[in-house]
């Protein structure tokens, strides 16, 4: 005998643990576009996050305390991905990748001391705002 399936429809749904705290927040899309799923580890210092952006972009991000410091892998409408690292400050560390710092970038790593960019791989030509 097939059993009936049964559809849930909502535009957030919070999964609670034993103790009352939000594990897993599902969220259709707020009124920006933006559609995620976040799951909070039991501490609730640091959570994983997958999230549909405005841009069409699609990501899944690690996030650590008061989610500051980062690793995200991304992918954007134009189906260029990357990974991005931060420090422990939330500065970006290093990018792999199509750098969202830059519109026109191929693959390229960028490597960071305190925030800034100290060195990229492959170098930009001389002029140029873009690597290739």
């Amino acid at each position: 005998m097939k059993q009936q399936r049964t559809i849930i429809e909502a535009d957030i749904i919070q999964l609670k643990d034993n103790e009352g705290r939000v594990r897993i927040l599902l969220d259709g899309g707020s009124c920006n576009g933006v559609a995620s799923i976040a799951l909070f580890s039991r501490d609730d210092k640091r959570t994983v996050n997958i999230t549909s952006q405005q841009d069409n972009r699609v990501e899944i991000s690690l996030r650590g305390c008061g989610g500051t410091s980062f690793l995200t892998l991304s992918m954007d409408s134009n189906n260029k991905s990357s990974i991005t690292l931060s420090d422990v400050n939330g500065r970006f560390g290093i990018i792999l990748g199509a750098s969202p710092l830059c519109n026109d970038s191929g693959n390229q790593i960028q490597l960071f001391h305190d925030g800034q960019v100290c060195c990229t791989l492959p170098e930009a030509e001389a002029g140029s705002d873009s690597l290739k």
